[in-house]
């Protein structure tokens, strides 16, 4: 079950890692209040959330795994799984920045596209350096103006 959540519009949870770092499990239920806020977050776990987005096509059947929880959010994490919440759950369509990153070579064409659409949606603020830095992990400071920009689009 999901606890220590903070009240708020999004809703925050409190985790014992060092405070700033954000886990997967927390992004995950983060997301879920904001795109799916009828669901009853007492009485889920983060797994019963992750199969609720595979239920709505959003992942794929162990695309996020009980051990995926655990780790770090990183930007590659947030950008594909918002792209995927946006078009899947809000139906809305893809849109392809026109911004090109010199650092996603080694991302397909698919996590390309996906990362365009959250850029082009304003998830993320454009870089005037063309890195996107898929790897670098995310403090709780930037998933929460992240999702401020997916709550508010």
């Amino acid at each position: 079950m999901i606890s220590n959540s903070i009240p708020g519009s999004v809703g925050w949870v409190v985790k014992t890692n060092d405070g700033s770092i954000v886990l997967m499990d927390e992004f995950i239920e983060v997301l879920a209040r904001a795109s799916m806020g009828r669901l009853d977050f007492d009485n889920l776990t983060s797994e019963e959330l992750v199969e609720i987005l595979v239920e709505n096509k959003v992942l794929k059947n162990g695309e996020i795994s009980i051990n995926d929880l655990d780790n770090k959010v990183t930007n590659y994490d947030v950008a594909i799984i918002l792209a995927k919440v946006d078009m899947k759950i809000r139906n809305h369509e893809q849109v392809i920045s026109n911004i090109r990153y010199t650092d996603l070579k080694n991302i397909d064409e698919v996590g390309q596209a996906l990362i365009s659409h959250s850029v082009g949606r304003g998830f993320f603020k454009q870089s005037t350096t063309k890195i996107f830095n898929p790897d670098k992990t995310l403090t709780r400071a930037e998933l929460s103006e992240i999702m401020y920009l997916f709550v508010n689009k």
